[in-house]
């Protein structure tokens, strides 16, 4: 669930929008249009995950959505610019020990990046974000964009250049050439050059101009202003014209420009004190801290920073920066404001996801962040209000901006979360009265997500009994109000709060037992409107059309959905389980798994060899909630299906696998919050259980 702050940036690609994320923080969401998603961005993210080192000089994707028109991409928010605001401001001096931090930084950081076997393409200074946690006093390099990632190329197979033509190592201007992380290290060392002089090793009008210096060149020559003949030896090795001689991250960082007593020596006060900080914090439990927060060669500090950013403020005219978090993300974005983003005609953006960020857009075209955003920021990042206050606001509620308003729920969907004692106090106050007021009588274009996620909350801190008490008293009626409106986006706000209702309710109910929302969504043809929704042609809402097919196969829980509805709906969900969007794929199975509850189903679901894709789920390396649904799934099939369908199930299943899954010995577990691997746990050693039970009675 997303709030959304400001805008970041605006461009070819789509636009960038600080926004706070209800279990992330602050993130910059990325919002580009299906055709120019690529998948290779979310891929090297996934594939840097995996492995047993990670680097906080990388920035991290964190997930993504798929709405009706768009891609939602969160990504880890940087505050302070890219590189660049460093190479454009000549006359600021860096010191030394500062520097060499900052290279040893994007150093490691590009070292991890190749441990995955990638190659990156587009190093340059616009793609190393400059990050200061606040409050740390420090400032961390992180290498991003991965749009041009490819593997390193294994059958010698031919590539073209991609990224800056400024930054492409000198074996690319001969032609087509196998693939290899060379060229990385080439770019980081234009990149560094950068840093020094201020200006690129190499000038070239275009494309075709610096490709002809750059064949006529055998080396790049020593320029004059360097006097640090060690720092020239590290840059020449990164800048060599042959790649075989031209050395690697892991080498650059064992350079005597790092490792010399006189680098080890080159600290200032300010770093050891980072340091001793750093050392401290692990002392008290902070588990935040890296081995690079404790190592004062790598600390780089927020005060040499600052130094280019006040004086980019002064230049500028802004405020934006001159006071730790309200940094811009990148120079390379142009900022827009709401009326600007409506009135281009080739970035117009109608459906639900943009038109929620929109509406939040500031009108004046300024990187000035409006008073009430740094407000909204302190609060959202504080989270302090009580109950009490809480109320107070939802009293006021339509006459609150639409900033505060989500202040207001996100605040309260903490103390949901977090409290015990939330629902019982939230209903002593009244408060859940005053949300179905709001639900039920504002204009349905108000009701945001972030409005009615607070009621979806209550429905994972209540019993069966008390679930069935909040349909009577009017808990899915403004559901209804949304389901009829003509409009697209609001059509696919109610289908989602549907699914993710149901989705919650059916997971706290025992197998075998119905959806308590079923009948009262039967009473209010809240189910009938799903149904032709699911059947709808229109192709400009077909991904509504899916997540309604999904809801559909929550809500008949441990039902015979009658007639060909029934197969359409899961042969459906069948499909959805391959479906590129991983939270509909994931809901997709686990509607296949409430579905396989009651034993006629059963047949439909397993038709197709299904029974092979549900270990193909289990078999592939993926995400472990896809291995949690799958085996749930296969759960329910085994124990409620006759000997036949047991039989179809263990043809294709892999017990070697799901013994491999039951005793965690797969190295991704460990990214994965605790009670997500005991769970795992606990249900592949209850199918082990059964099948051996199974086979004991025979």
């Amino acid at each position: 669930m997303l709030v959304p702050i400001k805008p970041l940036g605006h461009g070819a690609f789509g636009s960038v929008h600080l926004c706070y994320h209800l279990d992330e923080g602050l993130v910059a969401v990325k919002i580009v249009h299906p055709e120019n998603f690529d998948a290779r961005e979310w891929k090297t993210s996934i594939s840097l995950s995996k492995l047993d080192q990670k680097s906080i000089f990388i920035r991290k994707y964190l997930r993504y959505y798929i709405s009706n028109n768009e891609v939602l991409l969160l990504i880890e928010y940087s505050n302070m610019k890219t590189l660049e605001l460093i190479t454009k401001h000549p006359q600021i001096q860096m010191p030394s020990y500062t520097l060499r931090a900052l290279m040893k930084q994007m150093l490691e950081g590009l070292r991890v990046f190749h441990l995955s076997n990638l190659v990156h393409r587009d190093i340059k200074c616009d793609n190393i974000l400059l990050h200061s946690p606040v409050g740390s006093g420090r400032v961390y390099a992180k290498l991003s964009d991965f749009g041009f990632t490819k593997k390193v190329d294994q059958s010698n197979e031919q590539t073209y250049p991609k990224g800056a033509y400024q930054h492409q190592a000198p074996e690319l201007f001969q032609g087509p050439v196998a693939l290899s992380q060379k060229i990385d290290i080439y770019a980081i060392g234009v990149t560094f050059y950068q840093l020094i002089f201020h200006k690129l090793p190499i000038q070239g009008f275009n494309r075709n101009d610096y490709k002809m210096k750059m064949l006529q060149m055998k080396r790049i020559e020593r320029p004059q202003e360097i006097k640090d003949d060690i720092l020239w030896d590290l840059l020449s090795q990164l800048l060599e014209f042959e790649p075989d001689k031209r050395i690697t991250a892991e080498q650059a960082l064992q350079h005597s420009y790092f490792t010399s007593p006189e680098a080890l020596a080159d600290i200032s006060p300010e770093q050891n004190e980072l340091a001793q900080q750093a050392i401290v914090a692990v002392q008290k439990s902070n588990t935040s801290i890296s081995e690079f927060d404790k190592d004062p060669t790598f600390i780089v500090a927020e005060s040499e920073i600052k130094k280019f950013i006040q004086t980019e403020t002064r230049q500028t005219q802004s405020n934006q920066y001159s006071d730790g978090p309200n940094y811009s993300e990148s120079k390379s974005l142009h900022l827009y404001s709401s009326q600007e983003y409506n009135k281009s005609s080739s970035q117009s953006y109608s459906s639900s996801a943009f038109k929620y960020l929109a509406k939040y857009l500031i009108t004046l075209y300024s990187r000035t962040m409006t008073d009430e955003q740094s407000k909204v920021q302190k609060d959202l990042l504080e989270q302090n209000m009580t109950m009490e206050q809480i109320k107070e606001k939802l009293e006021k509620f339509s006459s609150l901006s639409l900033l505060e308003r989500d202040v207001v729920c996100v605040n309260l969907i903490k103390q949901l979360k977090e409290n015990k004692q939330g629902y019982q106090t939230a209903q002593q106050l009244g408060i859940f009265d005053l949300l179905l007021k709001i639900l039920n009588t504002f204009d349905v274009d108000e009701l945001y997500p972030i409005i009615y996620e607070p009621i979806i909350t209550i429905i994972v801190q209540v019993s069966e009994e008390q679930i069935k008490d909040l349909v009577k008293s009017g808990y899915i009626n403004w559901m209804q109000r949304m389901l009829i409106s003509p409009k697209a986006e609001i059509l696919w706000d109610a289908v989602y709060a549907i699914r993710k209702t149901t989705r919650l309710v059916a997971a706290q109910i025992d197998i075998g037992k119905e959806n308590p929302l079923y009948e009262e969504l039967q009473r209010n043809d809240i189910m009938k409107k799903l149904i032709e929704i699911f059947h709808s042609q229109d192709p400009n809402i077909k991904k509504i059309s899916e997540h309604a097919a999904v809801a559909l196969g929550l809500i008949f829980k441990a039902t015979k959905i009658e007639g060909q509805l029934g197969e359409e709906i899961i042969h459906y969900n069948k499909q959805l389980t391959k479906e590129s969007d991983p939270l509909l794929s994931n809901d997709s199975i686990f509607a296949l798994a409430l579905l396989a509850e009651n034993q006629e189903n059963h047949g439909i679901i397993l038709s197709g060899n299904y029974a092979k894709q549900i270990n193909d789920i289990l078999l592939v390396d993926t995400d472990i909630k896809f291995y949690i649904r799958a085996i749930q799934l296969s759960i329910r099939l085994y124990k409620l299906g006759t000997r036949e369908i047991r039989e179809q199930l263990m043809k294709f299943i892999s017990i070697s696998r799901i013994e491999q899954l039951s005793s965690n010995k797969t190295e991704m577990f460990c990214y994965y919050p605790i009670n997500m691997n005991e769970e795992l746990r606990q249900l592949t050693s209850k199918f082990l259980d059964m099948v051996k039970e199974q086979k004991e009675e025979r």
